[in-house]
């Protein structure tokens, strides 16, 4: 089904006929071949309209995003396997995994259906895409009962304080964190986020798998985490 809206208004959109009806994965070759097929995936999602919020059901993962080219994280992560290609990094029941740069959430999901049973935390510090985090958390919540997901709005960095993040309007996953030169020279909306390190986020919990996308800010990640 497909509802056709106008620029800027909320779209909802289901294709259950175009990919397979169940998605019990346990491993990333369990994903149903149609779901697997990147090229199947880029024909629906140049489908949805290119502005305005998208809401789209592929199989039984329901994803909301501001916007179309959000979505081509669903397609690297779910598609493409870009986590999942090697077995040691995919996660098993009962692991504890850390999403650092959560963004809308396809990693966080990702995972949590991989694992059926264990916790995840995930940070997102840009206020919208926190929001759709724990609305994408939220509304998949049922397909995974027993893993707790924990979403704080936080950047994740080698110090506990007040940072500057660049806005970037094409796509939420391309927002970063900048500093120095770089933030003076900006013309591009900037906004302060909350930032904490590693190390006073999760002090003491036991870490099976750390995954972090922060656009260039990785070191300093792991600079606070001691």
């Amino acid at each position: 089904m497909k509802n056709n809206s106008k620029a800027g208004e909320c779209v909802h959109w289901y294709e259950k006929g175009a990919i397979l009806g169940r998605m019990a994965l346990h491993r990333p070759q369990d994903i149903p071949p149609l779901l697997r097929d990147r090229e199947t995936a880029q024909k629906l999602r140049r489908d949805l309209p290119e502005h305005g919020e998208i809401q789209a059901e592929f199989s039984r993962v329901l994803l909301s995003a501001p916007s179309r080219t959000d979505l081509e994280q669903f397609e690297e992560i779910w598609v493409g396997q870009a986590y999942g290609m090697d077995e040691a990094f995919v996660p098993q029941p009962g692991w504890t995994v850390v999403d650092v740069g959560a963004n809308i959430g396809c990693f966080t999901l990702w995972a949590a259906f991989c694992m059926r049973q264990g916790q995840i935390l995930a940070f997102e510090p840009m206020p919208t895409t926190f929001d759709y985090l724990q609305r994408n958390i939220q509304d998949n919540g049922s397909r995974f009962s027993s893993v707790v997901i924990q979403a704080q709005p936080y950047a994740v960095a080698d110090i506990s304080d007040t940072l500057s993040m660049l806005l970037v309007a094409e796509s939420t996953g391309w927002n970063r964190l900048i500093a120095g030169d770089d933030l003076a020279k900006e013309t591009r909306p900037i906004i302060q986020v909350s930032a904490k390190t590693l190390d006073a986020l999760i002090p003491e919990l036991p870490v099976d798998l750390l995954k972090v996308d922060v656009e260039g800010a990785e070191l300093k990640v792991f600079s606070g985490a001691v």
